[in-house]
């Protein structure tokens, strides 16, 4: 079980924790956006398969940003944490936006 992370006195350990899930998602997400997926009852813009490159490029950045997350969960430093955590929340709404509904 996830321990929520408490932003008032944070812990490396469980922000760590925490981390780790959050880039298990991460990969994981982008694996629903396969070719032909695009068919039948889909809450996925179009744009996400006519523009594959467009949206590949969004997830580049977003698993560019969640990977400086997980190098600095690594350092148990939640200071380093609080800025790389700053950096992943634009690009999942970037991503968020792109890929709902019309």
């Amino acid at each position: 079980a996830q321990v929520p992370l408490d932003v008032r006195h944070p812990d490396a350990k469980v922000a760590a924790e925490n981390i780790a899930f959050v880039a298990m998602l991460n990969r994981l997400q982008f694996s629903a956006f396969v070719d032909g997926s695009d068919k039948g009852d889909t809450r996925g813009k179009p744009e996400i398969w006519t523009q594959k490159d467009k949206w590949a490029g969004h997830v580049a950045k977003s698993q560019e940003a969640v990977a400086k997350l997980v190098a600095a969960g690594k350092t148990g430093n939640i200071d380093q944490i609080k800025v790389a955590v700053g950096a992943v929340g634009p690009q999942r709404e970037r991503l968020r936006r792109r890929r709902s509904l019309q």
